[in-house]
């Protein structure tokens, strides 16, 4: 019984990240997906109209191979060439029924066998992420709670985001200490600033973990308004998001630290970026505003940083 769940977990993680790059496809370019089934349909009707039902099948296979080379390599010359030679091939060669049926159960046999090794090798990524997680939560209890995060993994409301992206986004979690009741939150607010933002996972991630820090709260329900106007200033700042969240990486210390109160540094780096101030430069630029009170504490805070940076760079 446990094998059976373990399977149809496979299959279903297999299948999700298949809806979720036909969903990505789909809103990138509005009815591609539709139009390459159309185009497939069509495809298809011609070859098995045109000539006799085994030569089309075999030029079928011949041109979902090509395609496969294309997609996974991003070059047309292999993929052409992967056409011409199994073309050629198909033409040249005599097919009789049992030349056929020995062709077509030796593709599906590899076609089966690449799917599965490929689910299998997903599925053991992903329970090592998630095994991870747990133990830097709770090595004693690091399978009942490795559980629990999956469990957080497979929110329904989360579409965008495959098996595995949320599986690292919730380990990142577990690292940065994040309490397993507010994952879930964490978890909708990286796919949303994800979606919208086109930042890498992981980097959104740490900045959701970092704002919520500087706030002194964790994601929930209740603070949903905070991560709506953290957009708003992205969105408001004349740079790109990524652009953006570089600069806040470099200087988010100032905050987190005390040194800069969170709404003040969020105003000052949007003037800073606003000015035309280098993401890396930031953190200097604010180290010369006079928002704080004089006691020193973000030109400290900018000192000890740049000398750790400069440890990190020369070994030291």
């Amino acid at each position: 019984m446990a094998k059976n769940r373990r399977e149809r977990g496979i299959l279903r993680d297999s299948l999700g990240e298949l809806k979720s790059t036909l969903q990505a496809a789909n809103k990138l370019v509005p009815g591609c997906v539709v139009v390459a089934m159309l185009l497939t349909a069509a495809v298809i009707s011609v070859s098995l109209l045109s000539i006799q039902l085994m030569m089309g099948i075999i030029i079928l296979i011949v041109l979902l191979v090509s395609i496969v080379v294309y997609s996974r390599t991003d070059n047309y010359g292999e993929a052409a060439l992967a056409l011409v030679a199994g073309l050629l091939t198909a033409f040249t060669v005599s097919w009789n029924a049992r030349t056929f049926t020995t062709f077509v159960v030796i593709w599906v046999a590899l076609s089966l066998f690449s799917f599965l090794i490929s689910s299998v090798k997903l599925a053991a990524e992903k329970e090592e992420i998630y095994a991870d997680a747990a133990r830097s939560i709770d090595p004693g209890r690091s399978g009942e709670v490795r559980k629990q995060l999956e469990q957080v993994g497979e929110d329904k409301f989360i579409r965008m985001l495959g098996p595995i992206k949320r599986a690292e986004v919730i380990r990142l979690f577990a690292f940065r200490k994040i309490p397993l009741a507010s994952m879930q939150y964490g978890l909708r607010a990286v796919e949303t600033l994800s979606t919208v933002t086109r930042v890498d996972h992981e980097i959104v991630a740490e900045f959701v973990v970092d704002v919520y820090k500087m706030f002194r709260s964790t994601p929930g329900p209740r603070y949903q308004n905070l991560l709506d106007r953290t957009y708003e200033i992205i969105r408001d700042t004349p740079v790109s998001p990524g652009e953006f969240i570089a600069a806040f990486k470099d200087s988010r210390h100032l905050a987190l630290s005390g040194a800069i109160d969170p709404e003040t540094f969020f105003r000052h780096l949007q003037k800073a970026l606003d000015q035309g101030v280098a993401p890396e430069e930031v953190c200097e630029y604010l180290r010369e505003q006079p928002y704080h009170s004089g006691d020193g504490a973000a030109e400290s805070a900018c000192a000890s940083y740049d000398i750790d940076k400069s440890k990190v760079s020369t070994g030291g």
